[in-house]
């Protein structure tokens, strides 16, 4: 008989990586174990995310009652939650309280960015409570091998367990062939300062006029101000025919994007492991990106793409420029991405893998034994040609 899975993900209309993530995977993950995905929250601006406010209590109560009559309706035996930082993350500790109380079996899958974020590094009674809430899961999983090290502080290591993001490969395949003028570099994600959304424009700044580069930036604001502070600028530093904000992308209209770009560029200043870089890896582009997070462990300065450091204005615009002007080096750089993500980071090995690792926490539930035994937690290094 399959196990019974109960999945607790962002509903649809919320973008980000999460939701990319479990979009790819759901359909293939029903294949293999009886799956009920749990949605919360759904159509919801940026803006109004982590805000206490009247309208999210209200909300946040619906969603327990909603998850309060899956577990008894459902009976899953494992429950499987996505969570993030901050209020979020505050938030879907309810939904461990509740796993918990009906004695499920229970998975935390961790996308958080900062880990002071994620802690509550300012207080120490929030530091005791995210602690003993994560320890309350039989596994914790990791987006990358350095945040499954950094999660070690809270959780004991031989429960954590990394697994990059996935996707369907497939969907992303280039369709035509890229002109190279002008060249396309794209951001996707939040627009506002975590990113280096400003400091990109501020790049582009800097760039020849007679360098044939044009900036698609996508994404909702990160805060309440940000899109129109973007815009601001685009328009103090005279960059309205070079910089084009294009808004939230989803779907279709994010693939179609990708496949028109030849440069993926995100300067964040701290990360998990960003779903958008995956998703350009699989679209075959060349990526510019700070080494941040789980990003260093899978952009490679120089072979797959160009790091700079955060806040690092003039090296971003100087490594756009390069893969302006070589595109020879853009175009191989794009291959090696393309070839990585399709033998490294599809879908179909990390639904067979996350399998085993629901098997063996239900095994060890029977058997009062720990997960360590039984499944093999370690993540391999993404592939690259040798020199």
């Amino acid at each position: 008989m399959k196990p019974k899975i109960l999945m607790v993900g962002p509903g649809q209309g919320k973008p980000g990586g999460i939701l990319a993530l479990t979009d790819a995977l759901v359909p293939v993950l029903a294949q293999e174990v009886d799956l009920r995905y749990f949605p919360t929250v759904q159509r919801y601006a940026n803006s109004e995310m982590g805000q206490l406010s009247r309208r999210n209590v209200r909300l946040a109560l619906n969603q327990y009652g909603r998850f309060l009559r899956e577990l008894s309706q459902f009976r899953p035996d494992l429950v499987h939650i996505h969570t993030s930082q901050g209020l979020g993350w505050l938030k879907d500790t309810f939904y461990v309280a509740l796993s918990k109380l009906y004695g499920r079996r229970l998975i935390l899958h961790v996308h958080a960015a900062e880990y002071d974020a994620l802690v509550g590094r300012k207080s120490r009674l929030l530091q005791a409570y995210t602690r003993f809430m994560l320890n309350r899961a039989e596994a914790v999983i990791a987006v990358s091998t350095g945040w499954k090290k950094a999660l070690s502080r809270l959780v004991p290591e031989e429960r954590i367990y990394a697994f990059r993001p996935c996707l369907d490969v497939e969907a992303y395949s280039p369709t035509v062939a890229r002109t190279d003028n002008p060249v396309n570099a794209v951001f996707l994600g939040t627009i506002g300062a975590r990113k280096g959304a400003f400091d990109l424009i501020e790049a582009m700044q800097l760039i020849p006029r007679r360098t044939p580069l044009r900036l698609w930036l996508a994404g909702g604001g990160e805060k309440e101000g940000d899109l129109e502070k973007a815009r601001h600028k685009i328009m103090l530093l005279g960059l309205e025919d070079r910089c084009e904000l294009i808004g939230t992308v989803q779907g279709q209209a994010k693939t179609e994007l990708l496949q028109k770009a030849h440069i993926f560029v995100l300067p964040s200043y701290n990360e998990g492991l960003p779903f958008a870089i995956i998703e350009a890896m699989a679209a075959g582009l060349a990526i510019v990106a700070t080494p941040v997070g789980g990003i260093p462990e899978v952009v490679h300065d120089g072979q797959n793409g160009l790091l700079v450091g955060p806040g690092d204005v003039q090296a971003l615009a100087a490594s756009l420029v390069q893969l302006t002007a070589d595109s020879h080096l853009r175009q191989q750089m794009g291959q090696q991405n393309r070839r990585t993500a399709c033998q490294d980071l599809d879908v179909r090995p990390y639904a067979r893998r996350l399998v085993a690792l629901y098997d063996a926490v239900l095994s060890d539930g029977k058997s009062s034994g720990t997960t360590t035994h039984s499944f093999n937690a370690e993540l391999q290094p993404v592939y690259l040609d040798e020199e």
